[in-house]
């Protein structure tokens, strides 16, 4: 079984995943080891690779808010991949969930999605604390353009989006390109539920 994958190629275990069950949610990124807390970046977007292991239709997507902030806001959307496995086009913004509150928030979204990678992302305006997710087994997650070891990298910060709570932009590359992101060990940990 491959596990390092070449540029555009997933590794074979990512196929190998359990079957999803109505009325559970999923997170990603699936190689999660641990569950934390941490305030994310105001004005920060954070990018997290999820693999939809068959087609289906996602009902709702949710992130978990432990510490609120008030008059604020996250939105959320997800974005297919370049042939490197990179983020590319906005396939949906769903839109914002007011984070004023702690507790599981989440959008109605009925999205029917393909089997596949692709980016999910939660931008915040201001610095709210989120349950996270992380991790120590993403030497496959793609740097194209970003550089760096991926040891224990669980998602991408954009450090400068603050516009992006508004409106997600149509390209990851088109508006601020990899090189305004950097690696983090901690991933807001973005559910989807069937």
């Amino acid at each position: 079984m491959s596990v390092t994958p070449q540029i555009g190629q997933l590794p074979d275990w990512m196929f190998m995943q359990p079957p999803l069950i109505s009325g559970r949610f999923y997170t990603a990124p699936w190689w999660a080891s641990g569950i934390s807390t941490v305030a994310v970046q105001a004005g920060g977007a954070y990018i997290v690779p999820f693999f939809n292991p068959r087609p289906v239709t996602w009902a709702t997507i949710a992130i978990e808010v432990t510490a609120n902030v008030a008059s604020s806001l996250c939105r959320l959307g997800y974005f297919d991949v370049d042939r490197n496995g990179m983020p590319n086009n906005l396939k949906k913004d769903f839109g914002t969930v007011a984070t004023t509150s702690n507790a599981a928030l989440s959008i109605t979204i009925n999205e029917v999605v393909s089997q596949g990678l692709f980016w999910l992302m939660a931008a915040f305006d201001s610095a709210v604390t989120v349950r996270t997710v992380t991790g120590s087994k993403a030497a496959w997650l793609p740097t194209q353009g970003i550089g760096g070891s991926t040891s224990g990298v669980v998602c991408y910060r954009m450090t400068s989006a603050s516009d992006w709570v508004t409106a997600m932009p149509y390209s990851f590359w088109a508006l601020e390109g990899a090189s305004s992101f950097t690696q983090q060990t901690a991933a807001p940990r973005i559910l989807l539920g069937i």
